[in-house]
């Protein structure tokens, strides 16, 4: 099965370094986890970095 290639990230992690507009990544690459996740309940983005907007 061929995959398609995604070209853009849709982000709403406002308080991340990597988010454009409040809702693009423009990360030069991402980590998505965990290994065993089997929902997406159970995935998340490890290339979060804070923007220092957090209390």
């Amino acid at each position: 099965m061929e995959k398609d290639l995604i070209k853009e990230i849709s982000c709403n992690a406002k308080n991340c370094v990597y988010n454009e507009g409040g809702q693009k990544c423009v990360a030069g690459h991402i980590n998505v986890g965990t290994s065993t996740a089997c929902k997406s309940s159970e995935t998340c983005c490890s290339t979060f970095k804070s923007n220092g907007t957090c209390g």
